[in-house]
């Protein structure tokens, strides 16, 4: 099992641009793509932003299958509960349901 630790890769404590979460976008995509079982680590990891889960986890479920991802993609140093988890839950949600997200932005622009 391989283990792409996302500090190691973007040098840094916060993971908060699109550019680090493309990087590892692309990391992640190549183990998928050999079908490797994977661990990305998020230890070391203080801050972390959406836009970042999304560049690096969010494209993946537009391109490959829920179960192809979740059967060979696991996490590290999320904790249980934690805010972190919840974003990361968010992400993968509003990736594999975008219609239903668009809708709700939609209707809140038009009431505002």
């Amino acid at each position: 099992m391989n283990t792409i630790e996302i500090f190691d890769v973007i040098q840094s404590k916060t993971a908060a641009f699109q550019d680090e979460g493309n990087q590892v976008y692309l990391l992640l995509e190549a183990e998928i793509v050999q079908g490797h079982r994977t661990v990305l680590s998020f230890v070391g990891i203080e801050n972390c932003s959406t836009l970042f889960l999304n560049a690096s986890i969010g494209r993946l479920y537009k391109k490959f299958p829920q179960n192809q991802i979740e059967a060979l993609l696991t996490y590290d140093g999320i904790e249980a509960g934690s805010y972190l988890g919840s974003m990361l839950n968010r992400v993968i949600e509003r990736s594999l349901n975008p219609q239903a997200y668009s809708a709700i932005i939609s209707s809140a622009l038009e009431i505002a």
